[in-house]
């Protein structure tokens, strides 16, 4: 029986370590690239909830969700950091995510102390939901980072994570966020618009510019898109859900839109409010499908 130095074995030990592709890379970076969208809709839930209690539409749910979404996010970004959680994460080493959760950190000081203020209808004016506004687009931004350097991650060799695969969960990801995002700045706009005379003219071109980028996702994640770099869907069972949230978001666009106009009605405001938080958990349930992938 031949028998290696040992040297020479610790040396192929080293080596074989060395060119392994890690396993967490490979099992759990797909929940991480969700894990960090899933903190970029939270940035903007908790945005549009604080509205909807300010123009006192269903308060009670509102108020439940600005809570919990200020828990889930702060407890997600330390899962995201430290490890541990329901998926098992390990630490983040990486310096690039490190360093973005650091400016995550800093943002998050500043708009976490600010929601329980928002919790009482009526309490707030347009001018103070707007820089609390300000605040959750500069943490989106900071968590969009976030997001950007993991699916990175998975274009690294050795990751078992194809682009493509990381590129639809980043996008379907982004959608929960981008529905709520449409929410908030629908919700400042009526706000704005009663405060103005009928039919003065109002800027929307934030409003519509969100509008314009889901819309476009929504399209590329149901039927592929050369512009976008998206594929068809790579399952049926993914295909019939983008399908459904196409034809979901028609009748959306077409209820908010309306306030390029007018205001919406007390009604209107009441099926915005609980029609986000159900599109929000139809999306959740395809990003999981992309998760499984």
């Amino acid at each position: 029986m031949l028998t290696l130095p040992r040297a020479i074995v610790v040396m192929l030990f080293v080596s074989l370590v060395s060119v392994a592709p890690p396993v967490f890379a490979e099992e759990n970076l797909n929940l991480r690239i969700d894990l960090a969208g899933r903190q970029r809709m939270l940035t903007q839930r908790m945005a549009r909830a604080a509205c909807f209690i300010a123009v006192e539409v269903d308060v009670q749910s509102n108020k439940q969700v600005l809570l919990e979404s200020r828990t889930l996010f702060g407890n997600s970004l330390r899962t995201l950091k430290m490890g541990g959680g329901a998926e098992g994460f390990l630490q983040e080493t990486d310096e690039t995510a490190l360093s973005d959760i650091a400016d995550i950190e800093q943002i998050w000081f500043k708009m976490q102390r600010k929601v329980t203020g928002f919790t009482k209808p009526g309490a707030v004016t347009l001018d103070e939901l707007r820089e609390f506004s300000d605040i959750s687009t500069e943490l989106l931004t900071a968590s969009n980072y976030l997001a950007i350097t993991l699916e990175d991650k998975a274009r690294k060799e050795g990751s078992g994570l194809s682009p493509a695969t990381a590129l639809m969960i980043n996008l379907a990801g982004r959608q929960r966020m981008l529905v709520q995002k449409i929410g908030k700045e629908a919700c400042l706009l009526q706000m704005e618009r009663k405060g103005v005379a009928a039919g003065a003219k109002i800027d929307t071109s934030t409003f519509n510019e969100t509008m314009q980028v889901f819309h476009e996702s929504a399209f590329g994640l149901a039927f592929g898109s050369r512009q976008l770099g998206l594929p068809a869907a790579p399952t049926p069972d993914i295909y019939e859900e983008n399908g459904y949230s196409w034809q979901r978001w028609s009748i959306m666009n077409a209820l908010v839109s309306a306030l390029e106009v007018d205001i919406l009605s007390e009604r209107d405001m009441r099926e915005l409010s609980w029609d986000i938080e159900a599109f929000m958990s139809d999306l959740s349930r395809t990003v999981k499908l992309y998760t499984a992938l």
